[in-house]
């Protein structure tokens, strides 16, 4: 019984660990398969932000469902229908199809991610968040590398049939250890409600835009660079390596940071939008600047987690949260596509947004003050 018990109550950071595992194979594997169909950079771009098109807006309504049902319905739901839409990547023959099932997908990651972080926040505070961003945080590592491995075996679209089979074997195990109490579901009608600095859900806009942004070309990019999906994959796993040393780091300078409040947040914003473009130095520096790039996004994330979800679990904050992650998401790979034109190589996308980091620090400036109830 207390074996069981600890299953129960250490497998929604599993959890936290697949949802990032399976999504670092899946990001890894689309773009190439878009780019074997013919996908143009702005296909690209539109590729991986589409699925952020829901996810924008849906978390909102989600994270208030979980409020009300709980929170294990919405993350077994997702568990049923994410497999459906992998496995239909894999039967997609056009880069329209794949666009199409990306943006559906926004929905589904809508119904998993707040339910599980207003979980976690629920039955631990600061720890368990913490242990929360160590969990996706070696999904993130381990997710790209493994996919890595597997597209040089069996190439880019069988990939997705993994990612189905591991998928369905988890929703079997969530029948049994996802854990249904304390989940505090309706403790968000007690709760006092302390008002939200706006730059916090700026910064998580931010990092949607520069990871979902680096993350939607870097396949790509690291093939005109001659690279395998295996090396691509490595970069990809030591970026997230280094976005847990930050998680790690974070619990450190957590009050530190806040000592310099939002001034940290708009320096690591400003850091995170060039950093991509110290890939031009050449190959021998991809180490180096996807390590500066995860620690500089992960610290980024972690700062504004904390403050959004610390001492209040509610799912309709972590769902405002990560709806600004989808915003950011669905716009860095678009915007970054679109502008691509103007510059040339393969790092052009990376140009553009090392150019947009000068009116987005600007306008985090202007923004730093201001507050609003959630």
């Amino acid at each position: 019984m207390n074996n069981s018990r600890r299953l129960s109550q250490g497998f929604p950071f599993f959890l936290a660990f697949f949802g990032d595992f399976a999504l670092g194979i899946e990001l890894l594997a689309l773009p190439l398969k878009g780019y074997a169909l013919g996908a143009n950079p702005l296909q690209l771009g539109l590729l991986g932000g589409a699925s952020s098109a829901l996810y924008s807006f849906f978390p909102l309504f989600a994270g208030k469902l979980g409020d009300r049902v709980g929170r294990r319905l919405p993350i077994r739901v997702f568990l049923l229908i994410y497999p459906i839409l992998t496995s239909s990547y894999f039967l997609a023959n056009s880069v329209t199809e794949l666009i199409a099932l990306r943006f559906l997908e926004g929905g589904v990651w809508a119904l998993y991610w707040p339910s599980l972080e207003a979980l976690l926040a629920a039955r631990g505070g600061r720890k368990s968040i913490r242990l929360y961003n160590l969990s996706w945080g070696g999904g993130a590592l381990t997710g790209p590398i493994v996919g890595g491995v597997a597209i040089y075996l069996i190439g880019p679209s069988p990939t997705f049939l993994v990612i189905t089979a591991i998928t369905l074997l988890v929703a079997l195990l969530s029948l049994w250890l996802l854990p249904s109490a304390p989940e505090a579901v309706n403790s968000a009608v007690h709760q006092q409600k302390e008002p939200l600095e706006i730059i916090y859900l700026i910064s998580a806009f931010d990092f949607g835009f520069v990871l979902t942004g680096f993350l939607s070309y870097f396949p790509v990019v690291a093939t005109r660079y001659g690279l395998s999906a295996v090396y691509a994959g490595g970069f990809e796993g030591n970026l997230s390596l280094w976005r847990i040393g930050s998680f790690f780091a974070a619990g450190y300078l957590l009050d530190r940071l806040r000592h310099f409040g939002s001034k940290s947040l708009i320096l690591l914003t400003a850091a995170a939008f060039v950093l991509p473009l110290c890939l031009s130095f050449g190959l021998r520096t991809w180490l180096i600047s996807t390590a500066l790039l995860g620690f500089a996004s992960g610290l980024l994330y972690a700062l504004s987690i904390h403050a959004v979800l610390e001492g209040a679990a509610r799912g309709s904050r972590a769902g405002i949260f990560e709806s600004m992650i989808g915003f950011g998401s669905i716009s860095g790979p678009v915007v970054m596509g679109g502008l691509a034109p103007l510059f040339g190589g393969a790092l052009a996308p990376y140009v553009a947004l090392a150019l947009l980091a000068i009116p987005v620090t600007v306008f985090m400036f202007f923004t730093r003050s201001k507050a609003l109830i959630v």
